[in-house]
């Protein structure tokens, strides 16, 4: 019961980066929130992702905030886990470009596995994508719901990389009401 271009954003296997700049008009930002090397790669107890037992070791995490090309509002936070190798190729010398941007411009050929779409509440997301502080909300107020989802991209039959986002309810400005 998604409106078409929730669906759009949450279901499709084109690029989040790309999808922004349609629905807002101009293209979107990159700011990089860090990016390192995972201690212990995937022996470690979750917060590694289901599928990130897939990726070689090293793994490396890569957090990034997608942001309005002109407000600057963020949009959408992303995690990332990768091989260490394969993120050097993919993010290369501009690690505050979309993944997208440099994947393309490698024409490498891409499958996104969607493993998950969720609805709910978070105050550390709260804080990142509207910029309130942890636990400063009205407790009589309803918190915001956030959308996100969780999918693996495959690239020559082998995981690339294994992604989690998560979109602002600022997007309904551009997309309509997401519930």
């Amino acid at each position: 019961s998604l409106p078409p271009f929730w669906k759009v954003m949450l279901l499709s296997d084109g690029s989040v980066t790309r999808h922004l700049h349609l629905a807002t008009g101009v293209a979107a930002t990159v700011e990089v929130l860090g990016m390192g090397r995972v201690a212990g790669g995937s022996t470690l107890p979750p917060p590694l992702p289901p599928g990130a037992e897939l990726l070689a070791e090293p793994l490396l995490q890569r957090r990034v905030l997608l942001k309005h090309g002109t407000t600057g509002q963020p949009l959408v936070y992303a995690v990332s886990w990768w091989n260490e190798e394969a993120a050097a190729a993919a993010v290369g010398a501009k690690p505050d470009a979309p993944i997208w941007t440099s994947l393309a411009a490698s024409r490498t050929e891409l499958f996104r596995d969607i493993r998950s779409v969720t609805l709910g509440g978070c105050p550390a997301l709260e804080a990142m994508l509207l910029g309130r502080v942890e636990g400063g909300s009205d407790p009589r107020s309803t918190p915001p719901l956030f959308w996100g989802r969780h999918y693996i991209f495959w690239r020559g039959g082998r995981p690339l990389t294994v992604i989690y986002e998560a979109f602002s309810p600022a997007l309904a400005e551009y997309l309509g009401p997401c519930a």
